[in-house]
């Protein structure tokens, strides 16, 4: 038959595909587990130089409000932006990765990071 190929070549056709869906599932993971470690380092950093919480910090510089919020609500605005992306494949899985990252690593900062060295979780809203 015509434009239908062998069983062979679908079945062939089908574990590449189940084998790309996985190599970009590891890439996201890889990527994402990476900059979730590097915006927290950054997060931290900009902490520990800065010698005040960011609501101390935003206060003292009058900084608009768009930019007074956890970089976990930037993640999930990059994460939405990745779905224009899907059919950009390798662009949408590096887009997906720091959205995720910046989820993540808000996350860990609050919950993990500052009860240990502040005793609470810092969470402040503009």
């Amino acid at each position: 038959m015509l434009g239908r190929g062998s069983a062979e070549d679908r079945k062939g056709k089908e574990m590449t595909t189940a084998e790309e869906k996985r190599a970009r599932r590891r890439t996201i993971l890889i990527w994402t587990i990476a900059l979730t470690l590097l915006f927290e380092l950054i997060t931290i950093i900009g902490r520990a130089v800065g010698g005040q919480s960011m609501g101390e910090w935003h206060t003292q510089h009058n900084t608009p409000t768009i930019l007074r919020i956890h970089h976990m609500f930037w993640g999930a605005l990059v994460f939405v932006i990745a779905y224009a992306l899907r059919n950009k494949h390798r662009l949408m899985i590096y887009v997906i990765a720091i959205g995720l990252a910046l989820i993540f690593s808000d996350l860990i900062h609050h919950f993990v990071y500052s009860p240990l060295v502040y005793g609470n979780l810092s969470w402040h809203w503009p």
